[in-house]
């Protein structure tokens, strides 16, 4: 339930911060593919959210936010992740950063409070930043590599971070981070953007979230005070899960996918359910272990999908098209070292992932015929059981048989 119950201000409805969502995602959707297509950061995006009200979401109500929950500001980010992909995934950083930090017990009751009075006064958002080159994700186990040393005076914090999301507008970045101690600690630490040390280096390339700035974050003997320690313990007091945390986590791992990747590679949670090319990454890049596949699970079906006026109106060149379609395909199965350099080059990840991927997809274009339609009829009666989706429909009536001359004709 969102309340305010802080002086002076007037509570809102739920509906009333879900129509703002609304109202804001008709622009942002607008914007979306040139940002995607130009990697620029959206912050026209984020500056409409904050006088809308909406960075102080999940801010707790005694501070000035509307103390929204998890499961109501999951809503919020699917309602901007339909406009933009990139956008949602920021603010849902800066959502359960909040949601965290209003919740934990470890969260020094000082810096928790500074930062919920900027996010409801202004522009001030914050993302963990965790992830390192050499350590992949904290959850893998390990030090960090990036070091903090104590002195007199303050901390001076050294490394690299990677996927660090939201570099370009975040005010706060919690650095995960090891002492220089005799017997190393281990934690976050709270640094303010732009201090002396601190660079941004652009290597965030993904088609789909270019605009979300997960860029490398660099520090370079950065000075920050003493009491910007968040929390940081001894490595063997982690291996107990923050509860806050994970259920946080969960709930948004549930209702916006994009953040699955960010909730495991952070260590939120143990587990991630996901498809290609993401699991290959993790295999490849990260050494994590598929655990179970969905094979004898669901048929594993995908399809090329058109509107019924351009299946009318357009024949000629949706025939044409599933006829290099699946040409194409064909010359993949056989070429898979080269699709694979091509793939990797256009997507900008190294070649091995999709080299991972396709040398066991075996991905073929095949027509629509009644063991298809029975098969995707199963996945459809399976969804439907299980909740995801409400309404049983017929998978003979959703499917148009009439381009298999088309494959046929490619070769297949």
């Amino acid at each position: 339930m969102v309340t305010s119950v802080a002086k002076g201000r007037t509570a809102h409805s739920e509906p009333d911060y879900i129509a703002r969502a609304e109202a804001l995602a008709e622009g942002f959707a607008a914007r979306a593919a040139e940002h995607d297509r130009a990697g620029s950061f959206p912050f026209e995006n984020f500056r409409e959210l904050s006088e809308a009200g909406l960075l102080s979401l999940t801010v707790p109500a005694v501070h000035g936010g509307a103390g929204a929950g998890a499961r109501y500001a999951a809503r919020v980010i699917g309602i901007i992740g339909k406009a933009d992909s990139s956008t949602a995934l920021v603010l849902s950083m800066h959502y359960i950063n909040h949601l965290v930090m209003g919740r934990s017990p470890t969260w020094p009751a000082k810096l928790s409070r500074k930062l919920a009075r900027e996010s409801v006064e202004g522009l001030a958002l914050v993302n963990a930043l965790r992830v390192e080159p050499e350590l992949g994700s904290p959850a893998r186990g390990g030090l960090p590599a990036t070091i903090a040393r104590r002195t007199e005076t303050g901390w001076r914090l050294t490394g690299h971070k990677i996927y660090s999301t939201g570099s370009p507008i975040l005010k706060w970045y919690l650095v995960w981070a090891r002492t220089d101690e005799a017997e190393p600690r281990v934690g976050q630490f709270l640094v303010p953007a732009g201090l002396p040390g601190i660079r941004i280096v652009e290597t965030w390339d993904h088609h789909g979230l270019r605009a979300s700035g997960s860029h490398d974050v660099i520090f370079d003997d950065v000075v920050i005070p003493l009491d910007a320690e968040v929390d940081v313990r001894k490595p063997q007091d982690w291996r107990a899960p923050d509860v806050a945390q994970a259920t946080v986590h969960t709930v948004f791992v549930a209702a916006a996918p994009s953040d699955a990747k960010i909730a495991y590679t952070q260590g939120s949670v143990d587990a991630w359910s996901t498809w290609e090319p993401y699991v290959s990454q993790e295999e490849v890049l990260f050494k994590s272990r598929r655990v179970i596949t969905s094979e004898g699970l669901t048929p594993g079906l995908s399809f090329q999908v058109a509107r019924p006026d351009a299946i009318r109106d357009k024949r000629a060149e949706l025939t044409d098209f599933i006829r290099r379609l699946t040409g194409a395909r064909a010359w993949s199965l056989s070429n898979v070292d080269s699709y694979a350099a091509t793939w990797g080059k256009l997507m900008n990840i190294p070649t091995a992932v999709p080299q991972n991927w396709l040398s066991r997809a075996k991905i073929r274009i095949a027509p629509i015929d009644d063991g298809v339609v029975a098969d995707e009829q199963s996945t459809i009666d399976l969804y439907f059981r299980w909740g995801l989706i409400k309404q049983k429909l017929d998978a003979a009536e959703i499917v148009d048989r009439s381009f298999a001359d088309a494959i046929a004709k490619a070769g297949l």
